[in-house]
């Protein structure tokens, strides 16, 4: 699918964090990743997303950009779960 959004004319797509890795040697440091299903590290919240990693985990591994929803609006201190999922990405 994502051969067929780089041969539409599209810059990048929107996949899971599994499959970063291969996306980047498929498609290279150019074509965009956006990766949703983001959690924090070591989360054991069971939802439906099945294929997720960690903030530092996908950037790592290459994902341009990063969808965080669950774990920062579930926290009890929203604004506390965000900075601290930035902190740890300032790692990368």
């Amino acid at each position: 699918m994502a051969k067929l959004a780089q041969t539409a004319g599209a810059c990048g797509v929107v996949a899971s964090a599994q499959d970063i890795a291969l996306l980047r040697s498929n498609f290279g440091a150019k074509f965009l990743i956006v990766t949703p299903g983001i959690r924090s590290t070591g989360a054991t919240t069971k939802d439906d997303q099945k294929r997720t990693l960690s903030a530092y985990e996908a950037v790592k591994t290459g994902a341009d950009y990063i969808v965080v929803g669950r774990p920062i609006r579930a926290a009890q201190e929203p604004l506390e779960a965000a900075g601290k999922l930035s902190r740890k990405l300032l790692r990368v």
